[in-house]
């Protein structure tokens, strides 16, 4: 079946549930420090380089060394914007380059034109959702990105077939393209309506 008659079916078969409240949870960053001693051993400095008390709730004491990545939890506020740490750490003269940005994001499923889209909250941006392309985890020793599962490549269309989801969970990498935000799904799963 191809991805447009999916849509429709979609479209035809989902009862989507209008003005549930949802938010971006946590983000993930995938970095690569230009410090010799890692990103387990400039910690510190990385740390230092997230200064965005209006963006960010809390910042965890480590980061995961074994993909390179670490994760923020989000204010309620947050606007997504993937672009914001790569120019906050060029801001604050920190020697990291922003890999990627996944965000893990409650809301609600809705069909607009040919797209499927997640809304993250009553009036906040609606983010086009699309098949996973690329993770932002670092295979350390093979020193390329992590491949995605078979269950990762075939999320989305999972997604594309469920039948009234409702609230869902979506995560995956934040891209944006042209003035679009799109979240690529890697995983997903269906949220109770008290918040999962």
């Amino acid at each position: 079946m191809n991805h447009w008659k999916a849509l429709s079916i979609f479209a035809l078969g989902c009862i989507i549930s209008a003005g549930a409240s949802g938010q971006v949870r946590t983000v993930t960053l995938g970095i690569t420090t230009h410090c010799p001693y890692g990103v387990g051993g400039c910690w510190a400095e990385i740390r230092n380089g997230l200064n965005l008390p209006d963006a960010i709730e809390a910042i965890p004491q480590r980061p995961d060394t074994a993909t390179q990545t670490f994760n923020l939890h989000m204010r309620q506020s947050w606007t997504p914007d993937p672009d914001l740490f790569a120019k906050n750490f060029r801001a604050m003269n920190v020697g990291v380059d922003v890999r990627g940005v996944e965000a893990m994001v409650d809301g609600t499923l809705e069909v607009q034109g040919t797209n499927l889209v997640l809304r993250a909250s009553d009036n906040g941006p609606l983010l086009r959702l699309a098949p996973l392309t690329r993770k932002i985890q670092w295979d350390t020793r093979r020193k390329r990105a992590e491949p995605p599962t078979r269950a990762e490549r075939k999320a989305f269309a999972k997604l594309v077939a469920c039948k009234d989801p409702g609230r869902v969970r979506v995560t995956g990498p934040l891209v944006r393209s042209a003035s679009a935000l799109t979240l690529e799904v890697r995983k997903f799963q269906e949220i109770s309506k008290s918040g999962g």
